[in-house]
């Protein structure tokens, strides 16, 4: 399946075989892009708002099960460490360090706020920064 969300304010799922559409997830009345998904460790699918929310959505029960709050600005990057933590950027100049499953924040980084995020098998967070230029940080 392919995941895709977009300013018509939904997530969609796509089936590649048939080419069809078999899913299609509403924001329950929050009229917001959806800019940025990754999935979770435990295959729950993530979601970057307009107003700067994160939703944690359950496929299954396409219900939304936890709600990250933090950023005050659009999440533009959602990714995954290699141990599980999720890791989102923001135009509010921040990089946010979160536990997807109980949606504690668990780290802020000023500066780092990135339209573009990477993780790499180490742990190591890189950033694409407004001036075109790189940040890599250890997250351990």
């Amino acid at each position: 399946y392919l995941m895709s969300g977009s300013s018509d304010k939904t997530i969609k799922m796509w089936d590649l075989r048939q080419l069809i559409c078999v899913k299609t997830l509403t924001n329950n009345g929050y009229q917001e892009f959806v800019n940025c998904m990754a999935f979770t460790e435990d295959s729950y699918l993530a979601s970057g708002l307009g107003s700067g929310l994160i939703k944690i959505w359950d496929l299954d029960s396409e219900e939304v099960i936890n709600r990250l709050v933090g950023h005050t600005a659009v999440v533009l990057g959602l990714t995954l460490t290699s141990d599980g933590r999720m890791v989102s950027g923001s135009l509010d100049k921040t990089t946010r360090i979160w536990a997807p499953s109980s949606g504690s924040c668990l780290q802020i980084i000023e500066g780092c706020g990135s339209r573009a995020l990477a993780v790499t098998p180490d742990n190591r967070l890189v950033c694409g920064m407004p001036d075109y230029s790189l940040q890599v940080r250890d997250l351990n």
